[in-house]
């Protein structure tokens, strides 16, 4: 028979397992998915729409190659701080379901098709929101599927409730109340205050952002959103804003523009442009001023530069045969890309324009070709000369459509049609086509995508938490039965927990690493993860031999405090614009020598001053509980002096070489080793204070309790080199300024000052009747010298 001990040490040991690696609760993908190659081409095709297989279609967006399942989440959790949509019941569809219900619990017989209903039904997620002072029921829609109707089916998204405004002030601008509808709105609610939000934000805009208060920064998020929404809607079909009839008329150019009435799609448009283009190619002295079919030319390129401002991804794959790896918009994919901005156009000659594209259009492929290279590097200050490059490209070097294009439209009149095996094998045969014009930069897609649904992060979080539960019941268990076996049990199962969920952090570090081929931290999102990560090592490392649970308690707290400190710069936009944590680099910072040593080294150094500061923190309480309970400290109080010590040197040692580091890339990349910048007097403060604990230790000067409170008021320390310099926004290293975190900074320093105050209290506390009260020593009687012999 196994004893309880056991039991609840292969228990815990399960559930940690559970929660790190196998489908739960939580999210339903599991360790095992990596295996599968989740290349589309393997999926056969079905009665509905394989949105998993187009959620794997790569774009480029943010600088980066990624699934549109990363495009997806990200711009949900920009637009509503989670990554699913929601989807409120129509009247009809919830009195269907209401009926359905009711008839199974009168025990009538349900068809077929009303069993189906009900089983889809409740496998969807459900929350109740207020509407209209009612609650009604949402319904949760997955990101890509939200996607894909923004795509295809605007219509349809406009409906979704896709934004999250909880600011009064900005509610009370569109003429709502949280009480009343909430904090969930969609896009066609919003409609009708665009012109009101619009007014609003650039005023807002126009004040400095240290000086603006909680509405102007809320409302100036609501515009970006919206923003991102509508560049979002037109990213594969651009904007069909109506013209003037009369202009068109003038242009002659009527017959030429999209009408939904007559063609099919967008295309047939652009592929009149091409016609039109190839005639001009042919004849190139039509090109001259007052010419009509110059004209035309000139409407439609103007027309899809303007297009080419709205779109959020780029989903044109660079074309094999130029070289360039370069990801193209879809009207960028026709026109090219304005060389200079476009009111750089009333800096032109008229009269040099035309007979630079005149002369361009004149040569043979090869020789414009040549040209054009010759002009953007020699006469980059010639508007004249590098606009008529624009149009020579788009008439003589582009030419036809893009089958991508093509592709994507019928991929949308399948969707709107409902032709799933259409919808399923154009996927398909769009993945292969983009990842083989993409060559390398998709060979993380299927990863990514399965990363996406994995969640190592929101896991490791979950577990961190366990752990804390397990070390705090064997010290409860110890206070009770002491060093029983449970005790000795629930300790190693913390242990081995911690090593379980630390494979789970550790393999989401890693993941990111191969998605962006960069070392582990490139902005304050990955620093926070990788802090985490060193600490829970380190205390990992201190469990082995010390077996007490307090280093895989402090691990735990630390993991998933720095956890949930990432979570939340995920949603900061100032700090998050685009949503995506995998930004690419600024070019200063592009450089993964540097960033494997210099940031890795201070991170490290952050991890080993937080553990030694919360270790100080499980001193201060261990230290009144004893006093409170009136029991001695024994020879915990020296293990956790020495391990607060031991820590404080590995600290020391890694902020004092991440400094000197950083100095050396800040002399290679500024000219300068050291510039009194925010951020480089943070670190130097870290090095300083570090080392002040352990002359403080070595001197004598303070004792284990005062070791401890200048080992918590570290984290104070290190919180400000962390996250108060980027608040200040100043200096060359302000790449992640935040302004939203100031309250929650202060909050903690606060609580660290307060602990701090509670390790000298005990004062207060014998005055209040708690602990050993100090009997007064007795004087020793003084012999009595007379009665001496």
């Amino acid at each position: 028979m196994f004893k309880l001990h056991t039991i609840v040490f292969s228990v815990i040991l399960f559930l940690g397992l559970y929660i790190s690696f196998l489908p739960n609760t939580w999210t339903k993908a599991s360790i095992f998915d990596f295996l599968s190659s989740g290349d589309p081409s393997t999926i056969e095709s079905n009665e509905s729409f394989n949105l998993d297989s187009f959620s794997q279609l790569p774009v480029l967006r943010g600088g980066r190659v990624k699934p549109l399942d990363s495009v997806a989440r990200n711009i949900l959790l920009v637009l509503r701080n989670k990554r699913t949509a929601l989807r409120v019941l129509e009247k009809e569809e919830s009195e269907e379901i209401d009926n359905i219900t009711q008839q199974k619990k009168s025990g009538n017989s349900l068809s077929e098709e009303q069993v189906d209903i009900l089983k889809e039904y409740k496998k969807l997620k459900k929350v109740k929101i207020p509407q209209n002072g009612v609650e009604v029921v949402a319904v949760e829609v997955q990101a890509v599927d939200w996607l894909a109707q923004v795509l295809f089916a605007p219509e349809k998204a406009d409906k979704l409730k896709t934004f999250l405004i909880d600011h009064d002030q900005v509610l009370g601008l569109l003429s709502q109340k949280l009480s009343t509808n909430g904090k969930h709105y969609s896009y066609e609610e919003l409609k009708p205050f665009l012109s009101n939000i619009d007014s609003s934000a650039r005023k807002a805009g126009e004040v400095e952002s240290e000086l603006r208060d909680s509405f102007q920064q809320n409302i100036i998020e609501l515009y970006g959103s919206l923003l991102i929404y509508k560049k979002l809607k037109h990213s594969l079909s651009p904007p069909t804003t109506p013209d003037r009839t009369e202009v068109l008329k003038q242009l002659g150019v009527t017959e030429l523009v999209y009408d939904p009435e007559r063609d099919r799609a967008v295309s047939d448009e652009f592929i009149r442009f091409r016609e039109l283009t190839a005639k001009l190619s042919q004849n190139p002295s039509v090109v001259k001023l007052g010419s009509e079919e110059f004209a035309k030319v000139v409407f439609f390129v103007d027309r899809y530069n303007q297009a080419n401002l709205w779109t959020e991804f780029l989903p044109i794959p660079p074309i094999i045969s130029e070289g360039d790896g370069k990801w193209l918009k879809v009207t960028e994919s026709l026109v090219g890309a304005e060389p200079l901005e476009s009111r750089e156009k009333q800096n032109m000659d008229p009269g040099q324009f035309a007979l630079i594209l005149r002369e361009l259009l004149s040569l043979d492929r090869t020789s414009l070709k040549e040209r054009v290279e010759y002009i953007k590097e020699n006469e980059k200050l010639n508007p004249s000369a590098l606009f008529a490059v624009q149009y020579a490209e788009a008439i003589k070097v582009k030419e036809g459509v893009d089958p991508i294009i093509l592709q994507y439209e019928e991929l949308a009149l399948a969707y709107q049609g409902n032709h799933f095996e259409k919808f399923n094998n154009l996927v398909t045969e769009m993945y292969q086509l983009i990842t083989l014009r993409a060559g390398s930069a998709t060979s993380t897609l299927s990863f990514e995508k399965t990363f996406n649904g994995f969640e190592p992060f929101y896991r490791s979080a979950i577990a961190y938490g366990l752990i804390f539960l397990v070390a705090s019941f064997s010290w409860f268990f110890a206070a009770l039965l002491g060093d029983s076996a449970m005790v000795k049990s629930l300790r190693n199962a913390a242990y081995y927990l911690t090593i379980i969920v630390f494979f789970c952090h550790t393999f989401g570090l890693v993941a990111r690493m191969w998605i962006e081929g960069r070392p582990p931290v490139t902005n304050l999102y990955s620093s926070a993860l990788f802090i985490g990560w060193a600490s829970v090592l380190l205390c990992l490392a201190t469990e082995k031999y010390i077996r007490l649970g307090i280093a895989s308690a402090m691990g735990a707290l630390i993991g998933f405090g720095s956890l949930v400190i990432a979570h939340s710069l995920s949603l900061d936009a100032s700090l998050n614009p685009t949503g995506d944590t995998m930004e690419m680099m600024r070019a200063v910072l592009d450089s993964n020598f540097w960033l494997a040593t210099h940031v890795v080294c201070i991170s490290i150094g952050y991890s080993t001053t937080y553990l030694a500061g919360f270790l100080g923190i499980a001193y201060v309480f261990y230290h009144l509980g004893c006093f409170v309970f009136k029991k001695p400290e024994k020879k915990l109080k020296k293990t956790l002096d020495s391990m607060i010590y031991g820590i404080t040197c590995f600290s020391l040692l890694f902020s004092l070489v991440g400094t000197i580091l950083g100095g050396i890339w800040a002399d290679q990349s500024w000219g300068r080793f050291w510039g009194w910048d925010a951020k480089e007097n943070g670190a130097l403060l870290i090095v300083i204070w570090n080392a002040l604990l352990l002359h403080a230790r070595f001197s004598g000067i303070a004792k284990t309790k005062g070791l401890a409170c200048i080992a918590i008021f570290g984290n104070v320390v290190t919180s400000w080199s962390w996250f108060g310099t980027n608040m200040l926004g100043v200096g060359l290293h302000s790449y992640g300024f935040m302004d939203k975190a100031f309250d929650y900074l202060m909050a903690f320093i606060v609580s660290q000052l307060i602990i701090i105050g509670l390790a000298y209290s005990t004062p207060i506390l014998r005055f209040f009747g708690f602990g050993a009260i100090n009997k007064p020593k007795e004087e020793k009687e003084l012999p009595d010298y007379n009665s001496l012999d």
